[in-house]
């Protein structure tokens, strides 16, 4: 961080992890650790592999998880390499689909361990390629490369047969460079999804995909690139998320209510005496890479005023714990 006159400086790059691999990427944050794990996946097997990152750098040592489908094969010997890997925000399932395989698959995913387990088929799907979760977990979204459909499927129940009987096209995503369509998806920091559409300068845009069915906001050339044309896929970006949250909506088990919230300068966080049987709480707050910005006690019987004019406009995270550090709420933040 030194180099480059304090603005630091990349002293070591491009070294090789696993080959040969897919194209399968992802990573999420463990709040609980203050910890990455990087997720990726070995062709010729099926082998996951989870690097955690940590505050002493990265362990070349990954967690091994052999389950699923060996992703092997394909059109032209190879094409079973592509397709989307996803890890859900609420950090405890990933999806990855196969793309002449026809399939995606859905998993458990262990976050203090990094392991990876039941695996649940979803069939059905040729040329499976994008896949993102909704904000609360319950909706999974897919997309078939050489097609426009989008397709939610609820996945509450865990169980392939009823995932598969939800499965409904929410929209599609039409672009000028057939046959190849809608690609990669992803969820943003605003809880919406957005999709890459080939050769457009438009991307579709999910406004609210906790929600069933059309009701989830479906829009085709949802969002301008202003002249710029998407390809296949988007920027594999850490999920923000350091736990479930929710805008100006107070816990409803321990009544902590944060307000106002989208806030200019200040933020007051009240306190409730019959909560729990503490005195104090420590609130934190982390920016949207899941980096803890500041932190600091939070009285139940007057609670606490947050000067926050310091931080740059976007999305926060406040996370309220007990006095043995569980965790009780957290609220998203939005900086005017």
């Amino acid at each position: 961080i030194t180099q480059n006159g304090g603005n630091g400086a990349v002293i070591s790059k491009n070294n090789l992890l696993l080959t040969p691999s897919t194209e399968r990427l992802d990573a999420v944050y463990d709040p609980n650790t203050n910890s990455y794990w990087i997720v990726t996946h070995e062709w010729n097997t099926n082998n996951f592999y989870s690097y955690k990152v940590d505050v002493s750098g990265l362990n070349t040592s990954p967690v091994i998880s052999s389950v699923g489908t060996v992703h092997t094969g394909g059109a032209l010997g190879n094409y079973n390499s592509m397709g989307q890997m996803c890890i859900s925000p609420t950090k405890n399932k990933l999806i990855c689909g196969i793309y002449s395989a026809g399939i995606f698959e859905l998993f458990d995913f262990n976050i203090p361990t990094g392991v990876i387990s039941n695996p649940v088929t979803l069939t059905g799907f040729p040329n499976a390629w994008g896949a993102a979760f909704s904000p609360n977990g319950s909706k999974l979204y897919v997309t078939r490369w050489l097609d426009t459909e989008v397709y939610q499927m609820d996945i509450t129940s865990g169980v392939a047969s009823t995932i598969m009987a939800t499965s409904t096209v929410v929209g599609n995503g039409t672009g000028p460079g057939a046959p190849y369509q809608v690609g990669y998806l992803q969820l943003a920091p605003d809880d919406k999804i957005y999709g890459a559409v080939y050769e457009d300068d438009y991307l579709v845009v999910i406004n609210q995909p906790n929600l069933p069915g059309s009701s989830c906001g479906f829009v085709d050339n949802g969002f301008f690139l202003n002249g710029k044309k998407s390809s296949a896929g988007l920027c594999r970006s850490i999920n923000p998320r350091t736990e479930i949250s929710s805008v100006n909506t107070p816990d409803q088990t321990t009544g902590f209510v944060v307000y106002p919230n989208p806030f200019q300068d200040e933020v007051f966080v009240s306190g409730n005496p019959q909560a729990r049987n503490t005195t104090q709480y420590e609130y934190k707050i982390y920016n949207s890479l899941g980096h803890l910005i500041q932190k600091g006690a939070v009285q139940n019987n007057i609670g606490v005023n947050l000067k926050l004019s310091f931080l740059a406009k976007g999305f926060y995270f406040l996370s309220i714990t007990d006095d043995k550090g569980t965790f009780i709420s957290q609220t998203k933040l939005i900086r005017q």
